[in-house]
């Protein structure tokens, strides 16, 4: 029998270019891009109520074969707090009468938002689970403590308590564990809890040899590599503070930053150009916006090294695609991600812009520890990296589970 399955979920980044600008190939988030994509490929219904802020004006432009077979809803809110409220009722009716009207099988919530509607669903009997990309929480409980800091991120908070068939969260280094610990110490929370590290493409490199290098960048000069779209937390400022340390000390470099300047506001990605202008490096940093993922790992391995130097998490899509295709990966020190690389083996772990400075300079001056950490941190990421068809199959399947168990359940 088919299986119906409703998403509550915001546009996220890359999804909403799939959905509004026709976008054919998955982009942005693939975490939640793919295990869609199969569910929908299975032969599952999927009803998808988007969560969109009342500016958002964009309409609906649907190329992708996939994506026409899912029926989209909208439901839109303020930011400011009055409106916010209105909001979050408006979103709990919309999903009560969606269930009313349709026999759905699942609720899948994606992002901290979806949790005001988790009581609701679990009323109307429906099984319900949640989906969190990692999470801020543990970085605000370390820094203002728990009370404060539950307070400041009250959905967050529910997503982590409220009783469900089970909350997947990233394991990026954002701390997910760390919180489910801390709320529930050794008592066992009324969810299954999931931590997975996301998967990898595939690419065939001999095809990304061909890739298209309009401005020769990746065979210009030596240059460095930061991917990802431009956010306060990502630091990309400190790659740039890297870059002028370097022709301080007589090695002159290109950056190059992949990624897109303007998903959150563009005021962080402006005091990135405003520090390139002040180290006058307008003439070596090179802003390329979006690329294509067989650009970006091609870049990766042309590149001297790729930078990862985030506050919250490091262990995110960015480092496993890096090290699968064989880059040598610079990155901030932190525990989750030691658990994975090991200093001056597969990879480097710095403390601040004099750390990673010498660090470049180490490998500009030795091709043979830039070849060693390339090889061994492609062989750490064949040792536990998922392909992303794996890991969109292992969570499609744990859906499925919590949907068939429900059904033998009710026939009792």
């Amino acid at each position: 029998m088919t299986k119906k399955v409703l998403y509550v979920t915001p546009p996220w980044y890359g999804f909403d270019k799939m959905i509004f600008d026709g976008a054919r190939e998955v982009s942005g988030l693939p975490s939640f891009s793919y295990p869609l994509q199969k569910l929908v490929e299975d032969g599952c219904e999927v009803d998808c109520l988007l969560i969109r802020e009342s500016t958002d004006n964009r309409v609906f432009n649907l190329k992708a074969k996939w994506l026409k077979k899912i029926n989209f809803f909208s439901v839109f809110y303020d930011s400011n707090l009055v409106s916010k409220l209105t909001g979050v009722y408006r979103i709990r009716r919309i999903v009560k009468v969606l269930i009313t009207r349709n026999d759905y099988d699942f609720v899948y919530l994606h992002g901290t938002t979806p949790a005001i509607v988790t009581d609701i669903v679990r009323r109307m009997g429906v099984p319900v689970a949640q989906r969190l990309y990692g999470t801020f929480l543990w970085e605000q409980i370390k820094k203002r403590g728990f009370y404060r800091a539950i307070l400041t991120r009250w959905f967050e908070f529910k997503a982590f308590t409220v009783k469900k068939e089970f909350l997947m969260v990233t394991n990026d280094g954002s701390g997910g564990d760390k919180v489910v610990e801390k709320i529930f110490r050794c008592r066992r929370p009324p969810f299954d809890f999931y931590h997975l590290y996301n998967g990898v493409r595939a690419f065939d490199e001999t095809l990304s040899e061909n890739t298209n290098d309009d401005f020769g960048f990746l065979s210009d000069k030596p240059f460095l590599l930061c991917v990802g779209r431009f956010d306060a937390w990502k630091n990309q400022h400190l790659v740039v503070e890297i870059l002028a340390s370097l022709r301080q000390r007589g090695f002159d470099l290109n950056l190059l930053f992949i990624g897109p300047h303007d998903t959150l506001g563009d005021n962080y990605f402006k005091f990135v150009s405003s520090t390139v202008r002040d180290f006058k490096l307008t003439d070596r940093v090179f802003f390329l916006g979006h690329k294509s993922p067989e650009y970006i790992a091609y870049a990766a391995r042309k590149s001297l090294c790729v930078l990862s130097l985030n506050d919250v998490c490091n262990v995110t899509s960015v480092f496993h695609e890096m090290l699968s295709c064989g880059a040598a990966l610079i990155v901030k020190k932190g525990e989750d991600v030691e658990k994975l690389i090991s200093h001056r083996v597969n990879g480097f772990l710095v403390n601040d812009v004099n750390d990673a400075t010498d660090t470049v300079i180490e490998l500009i001056n030795s091709r043979e520890l830039q070849n060693r950490i390339r090889n061994n941190g492609k062989h750490l990421s064949q040792s536990y990296a998922m392909s992303w068809d794996d890991r969109a199959r292992l969570e499609c399947d744990l859906i499925y589970s919590v949907i068939d168990n429900c059904t033998k359940n009710s026939d009792i």
